[in-house]
């Protein structure tokens, strides 16, 4: 339950302060320094024999420190050893990280650079395992190190460079290799994998009771022929219950539910039919939009599918070819899948096309537009005199039925069923009105030329049902 107070605060205004307003001095700089608590303070520069004065006293400083430090070491080295004379089974090392706390601390270190000497020793220790006799031991590096670091401190700085310089690119290459290249079994990827893990979970245990921070880590495969399953771990079971409030899930449901996005993919995720139809749509129509633009050769707002002869074919002079659909509409009129992969695949591999029309093609196609269009108005308005049946032949060149759709050159098309209008019925001088009803003048024809009842009516709750007097007290008489 909330309650909310709303208090009003009456601010009274005198004389006194609006004078206190006038001398007020508003600051326009916020950033600037307050100099009385922040004076400016000039320092004098010394002099040699101050100068040397002062390196004299850092060194004999320096001296003091070295000396404390070296006390301290050998003092700790000796608890260490007193401690593992007490208590064995550890080296000397051990017992020192144990005394000051450094166990704690983070055993993972960087790694150092490839350095020329490491590369010289191993340039030297493949060449003389290469010369030596067969069956014979190998040589190691720490067999002839000695021997060669007087070599290698003979040799000048240029020559080291010039002779380990091939030899430090290949260290690096095997050093980035072992560290991310791929293994070749899986059964090697499991091993590295179990290790590595386990090691990042123990450095984060330990992190964790050092500092208290929480963590949740997922690790899961990509790969189906990949040995390991998936893995969660958590330094706290709020986790838990977070995620249970949130997603209806427990930790080890998610696991799963992630392995299984990484190795479907997004493509492998679980689609109802109405998403895909959406995604069906807008792929479609997008195309059909990038096609017209491209084969008109400028911008066009939009593409027009109810009167594509007047808003496309007449204005950007473009004519559409090989569409595959007996309806001619806009793709997000379509309720089928089917339909509409057939008219995607059809706009990706090209056999439906926008053909631009050159200016000889256009003059034809305004003749024939022009002359459908005079000769089709009669013919659906005016009624046959005779009293006979209206044709229903549609027209197949109507320009609101279906766009000019081709699959011949342009001065190839000739109108079908359209009378010309020398020879159209003439419109009689007076008509009736009953032959100017729409229920007897309008038909109503689809994109393939069938005939298209019209829709019935539904039926009144109350037909048939006996309607008395009005109630009320006009109706009284």
């Amino acid at each position: 339950m909330y309650i909310f107070l709303q208090f009003s605060v009456m601010v009274i205004v005198t004389s006194v302060s609006l004078d206190r307003l006038k001398v007020r001095k508003v600051a326009s700089n916020s950033a600037k320094k307050r100099t009385v608590l922040n004076p400016r303070r000039s320092k004098r520069k010394l002099t040699a024999a101050e100068k040397a004065t002062l390196r004299e006293i850092r060194a004999r400083s320096r001296t003091k420190w070295t000396e404390a430090l070296e006390e301290a070491q050998e003092a700790l080295r000796e608890a260490a050893l007193v401690m593992q004379a007490k208590v064995p089974g550890h080296q000397l090392d051990y017992y020192v990280r144990v005394i000051t706390q450094s166990i704690t601390s983070s055993n993972i270190k960087p790694h150092k650079n490839v350095t020329r000497w490491n590369a010289f020793v191993a340039q030297e220790t493949r060449k003389r395992n290469a010369e030596r006799e067969p069956g014979t031991a190998a040589i190691k590096t720490s067999d002839i190190s000695k021997e060669l670091s007087m070599q290698w401190h003979a040799l000048s700085p240029e020559e080291q460079y010039e002779q380990t310089q091939e030899m430090v690119g290949t260290l690096q290459t095997a050093r980035e290799v072992k560290k991310t290249g791929l293994h070749n079994t899986s059964l090697t990827a499991f091993h590295d994998a179990r290790a590595v893990v386990g090691h990042i979970q123990t450095e984060i245990v330990n992190l964790h009771h050092r500092t208290g921070i929480e963590f949740l880590c997922f690790a899961v495969w990509k790969d189906i022929h990949q040995y390991s399953a998936p893995y969660v771990f958590r330094t706290s079971d709020l986790f838990d219950n977070f995620f249970h409030h949130i997603t209806k899930y427990t930790l080890t449901d998610l696991a799963l539910k992630l392995e299984a996005f990484f190795l479907g993919g997004v493509d492998g995720l679980a689609r109802n039919y109405v998403e895909r139809l959406v995604q069906l749509k807008s792929l479609t129509t997008s195309l059909i939009k990038e096609k017209l633009v491209n084969a008109a050769g400028h911008p066009i707002s939009r593409m027009v599918y109810s009167n594509f002869d007047e808003a496309i074919t007449l204005k950007h002079a473009v004519v559409l070819k090989g569409w595959p659909l007996p309806k001619f509409c806009c793709p997000s009129h379509l309720t089928g899948c089917s339909d509409l992969e057939i008219l995607f695949n059809a706009w990706k591999s090209g056999a439906a096309h926008f053909v631009k029309l050159d200016d000889q093609e256009y003059k034809e196609w305004q003749s024939q537009y022009f002359q459908r269009r005079a000769g089709v108005a009669p013919e659906l308005i005016n009624p046959v005199s005779n009293g006979e049946s209206i044709n229903t032949n549609p027209p197949s060149a109507m320009p609101d039925a279906h766009p000019h759709v081709t699959n011949s050159p342009v001065n190839e098309v000739q109108p079908a069923n359209i009378p010309t209008p020398a020879t159209a019925t003439e419109t009689p001088t007076n008509p009736s009105p009953s032959a100017l009803a729409p229920a007897t003048s309008f038909v109503n024809f689809g994109a393939d030329g069938s005939f298209i009842p019209p829709k019935a009516r539904k039926t009144r709750k109350d037909k048939g049902v006996p309607r008395g007097r009005r109630k009320g007290k006009e109706n009284k008489a």
